[in-house]
This record gives structure tokens, sequence and C-alpha cells, in this order.
């Protein structure tokens, strides 16, 4: 995917979550390549730092069938999740994202 493409997704992302006030995100990466680590540590600040910020609680991932996003999500969300108020966890079907996230906290 195109850096700009990205980008412009990840802020749209973030447009929806403030309007709609989310408190869990599900990020479905099954079909996601690998991407650039500017554009990976980019979002990470902009998704969970914002997501944080409007008091969501849950990111949950589906995992990536490409071995390289895989490594770059993975690491990017032990570095970035931290510093948030965020729990996050890996899946393997978007199901199981889906109850986990929404589940009552």
């Amino acid at each position: 995917m195109p850096s700009a493409d990205f980008r412009a997704s990840m802020q749209e992302l973030m447009q929806l979550a403030r309007k709609h006030r989310v408190k869990a995100l599900i990020a479905d990466n099954r079909l996601l390549r690998a991407l650039r680590q500017a554009d990976l540590a980019w979002s990470g600040e902009l998704v969970f730092g914002g997501l944080s910020e409007l008091g969501g609680r849950r990111f949950a991932a589906v995992e990536s069938l490409d071995a390289m996003n895989r490594m770059g999500i993975t690491a990017l969300v032990a570095n970035v999740i931290p510093n948030t108020n965020l729990t996050s966890q890996f899946f393997a079907a978007i199901e199981d994202a889906r109850a986990w996230a929404t589940a009552p906290l």
C-alpha cells in the first residue's frame, strides 16, 4: 500500500473514531503487506495515542498473513501500547477479535 494511501486511511479512521467516540478498535490486517517503518511509527502515535486520549480501552488486531507485517505490527504494539490506556490482543479470526473488543469491561 502506498504511504500516502495508508496515512490518509489512518487519518480517516481517527476522524470516525472521534465522531463515534469509540472505546475499542479492531484492525483486520489479514491482507495487509509489510509497511514502511516510518508509516508504522507515525500510525502508532496517531491511532494508539489518539484512541487512548479519546477514552478508548481495547485494541484487537487480526494478524496478517504476511510475516513481515506481523513482525512490524507486533513490534509497534509492544512499543506504543504500554504508553497508553489501551489493552491489546492479537487474534487469528475476526470473530474472536470482535468478541473480545466488544465484551463488557
